[in-house]
């Protein structure tokens, strides 16, 4: 066992599974990027195609996939999602004529994809409900007054 804080022990399958899973993630990235950039002779367009396709790729994980996301989709959506953008990057390496890459990427992106939720199904999802709580809250810095509030602050 791995001890990544004090409060949390991950397995060294749990390790491997979610370090290839940020290989995938890495490799979904680049991949459209390549796929992308391969459409054109040109070297600027085919530089504005790649950091596009990358950025659009990085956009739609970082806003519904990702874990610390606020508009994280629920499980069954979310990996409907995520086999969407490797069917996508798969598909533009494909019309690009790189095969082996594209095998390779739809299989560790569809296997760390469902890997991830076979090892988490055993454990309970964390509760994120809102608890009724008497201590005040303390995630807001404190912060000197300003304006009329500075004026009567001082007396």
């Amino acid at each position: 066992m791995t001890t990544v804080s004090s409060r949390t022990t991950v397995s060294n399958p749990t390790t491997a599974v979610l370090t290839m899973r940020l290989l995938s993630e890495i490799t979904l990235v680049a991949s459209a990027a390549w796929a992308a950039a391969a459409h054109t002779r040109s070297v600027v367009g085919a530089i504005a195609l790649g950091i596009g396709a990358a950025l659009v790729i990085a956009g739609v994980w970082g806003v519904w996939i990702a874990p610390a996301s606020r508009r994280r989709l629920p499980d069954p959506m979310r990996l409907v999602l995520e086999l969407l953008l490797f069917a996508a990057a798969v598909a533009g390496l494909l019309l690009v004529g790189d095969a082996v890459p594209a095998a390779v990427l739809a299989m560790a992106g569809g296997g760390t994809a469902v890997g991830v939720r076979l090892l988490r199904s055993g454990a309970p999802e964390p509760d994120t409900t809102e608890t009724e709580t008497t201590e005040p809250d303390t995630t807001e810095p404190l912060r000197r007054p300003r304006g009329r509030d500075r004026a009567r602050h001082r007396q």
